[in-house]
């Protein structure tokens, strides 16, 4: 979304160095500097064993790995590293937004199907604060410092605090919670073929969504029904919440929208425990585990 942008008038604030500080101030960088060359390179060692132990770790991983089939799961292959391509479905939960009733779409807009998890997306329109610092050297050695302060309004999908403004004055206050929070519902189970997903690799790929149209009447509860404003920009704009509107938006008003993460194909590395799949540890232990997915959305 564009924002609908308030400009403040500057604030300076000025700082004056005086030569012995900024000389103490040099020393210190120059002995910190010092300290972390030097500690650089048991860095750069542990670094670069780490990288080897990483490649050791999916060679030995990659010797050991066997293709199965996704549509059934043979128990002798229980402990091994396996290899397969499944659909990614919902294994049977209903998906819907708990605060706005809002479920899956039966298509969305860039997928068909049942979605794998609906996300509930939000911004809240707030102040903003920005600084500029420009440093210059006066004669005898000390040096003056102005930092200039402005206060901007901007759309946010994070709570910006205010507190930590350097003007803190009640004209730039902002909400310190979100009446609509950001929030995302995933399916559970969330099956790949035969294979129960763990929530490592759910958690990698819901967060690739497209964004739903969700009309008024989708909206369950009545009260928000009646107060949310659409937003006609494009399909999943969305809805906006507040004393103002889309251009006259006011502190603390909302905008909210819905998306979806549609069914997906996926590739799998794992090793096979019972219905799912768990991440693979060499027999030195080191190099990380390997837990491997790559997934393709269906259009």
């Amino acid at each position: 979304y564009s924002s609908s942008s308030v400009m403040s008038d500057p604030m300076t604030v000025t700082h004056t160095v005086g030569l012995c500080e900024r000389l103490k101030a040099s020393c210190c960088g120059i002995v910190l500097g010092a300290i972390l060359f030097l500690g650089s390179f048991p860095l750069l060692f542990w670094n670069e064993q780490r990288a080897v132990n990483r490649y050791d770790a999916l060679e030995e991983g990659q010797s050991q790995t066997i293709t199965v089939s996704s549509f059934e799961i043979d128990p002798q292959n229980d402990g091994k590293l396996v290899h397969f391509t499944a659909n990614v479905f919902n294994g049977g939960s209903n998906i819907s937004d708990s605060l706005f009733g809002v479920g899956c779409s039966s298509k969305g807009i860039g997928g068909g199907g049942d979605c794998l998890s609906l996300e509930r997306q939000t911004q809240m329109y707030q102040w903003k604060e920005r600084s500029q610092t420009e440093t210059k050297t006066n004669a005898g050695g000390s040096k003056t410092t102005t930092t200039t302060y402005t206060y901007e309004t901007t759309w946010s999908n994070t709570i910006i605090n205010s507190n930590t403004f350097h003007d803190q004055s009640a004209t730039y206050d902002n909400p310190s919670t979100m009446r609509f929070p950001s929030k995302q519902f995933v399916a559970d189970p969330m099956m790949a073929g035969a294979y129960k997903l763990p929530s490592r690799i759910k958690t990698w790929f819901v967060k690739d969504t497209v964004p739903i149209d969700v009309t008024v009447s989708d909206i369950t509860d009545q009260s928000l029904r009646e107060e949310a404003k659409p937003i006609y920009n494009t399909p999943g704009d969305g809805y906006y919440f507040g004393t103002g509107s889309e251009s006259s938006p006011k502190i603390g008003d909302q905008k909210v929208w819905f998306a979806e993460t549609p069914p997906t194909d996926i590739t799998v590395v794992g090793v096979q425990r019972g219905g799912t799949v768990a991440a693979f540890v060499s027999q030195t232990g080191k190099g990380g585990d390997v837990l491997l997915d790559r997934k393709s959305t269906r259009l």
